[in-house]
């Protein structure tokens, strides 16, 4: 009959080490993996998290396509991945809006007779509505692009810019740009039209 063997304090010791050592080296892979986006890119200092309404989503990518619904309210947080090594210090951000042509063919219209580029827009971030704090912005896309750049010439006569909502092209994009400018992540505002919700009590059957 085999004598059992008696477990030694050293024995829990070391099964009890080895596990947090296993445990950290997961911990570590887990950490690279959702901050590499899966392996697939570089290590993200600098991120962004998205709301609005019950949507909450975290964008890893430096550029990415983003559905946005005109007239809807979005929340951009700032994130940056070791701020909490310094809680104290608010790390700050910077905003561009500036025209994006997903066609190969050149994007042009009449600006008072006058054939203009729409990839000559410097500025566009008067196309957005922004509210701004320190780590975080609320931003709304007012309406389509012709209105847009209509608000860009104020004094003009815009003819020929098409409606491109829904059409799944992205025309306006958002730079969010880390405090230092050093890491940016743009998002490609894809417009969708209103989400129209329907009264129930103006329904008859």
């Amino acid at each position: 009959m085999k004598k059992r063997r008696n477990i030694s304090l050293k024995d829990v010791i070391t099964w009890v080490m080895l596990s947090i050592t296993l445990l950290a080296i997961l911990a570590g892979v887990v950490f690279f993996a959702v901050f590499t986006n899966g392996f697939k890119g570089d290590f993200k200092e600098f991120y962004l998290t998205v709301e609005s309404g019950s949507m909450k989503k975290t964008v890893m990518q430096a550029r990415c396509d983003f559905e946005v619904y005109i007239g809807s309210e979005y929340k951009i947080n700032t994130k940056y991945t070791f701020e909490f090594l310094d809680k104290e210090y608010v790390r700050g951000y910077d905003i561009a809006v500036v025209p994006n042509n997903p066609t190969e063919d050149k994007f042009v219209y009449m600006v008072d007779g006058v054939v203009t580029d729409y990839m000559s827009e410097k500025d566009m971030s008067s196309c957005l509505n922004i509210e701004r704090d320190e780590t975080s912005f609320v931003f709304t896309v007012k309406t389509d692009l012709p209105e847009l750049i209509r608000g860009l010439h104020p004094d003009s006569s815009v003819v020929g810019v098409p409606n491109v909502s829904d059409t799944g092209a992205a025309f306006i994009t958002l730079v969010v740009y880390s405090e230092d400018r050093t890491k940016f992540m743009a998002l490609d505002l894809v417009l969708k039209n209103p989400i129209v919700e329907l009264n129930k009590t103006q329904i008859v059957f």
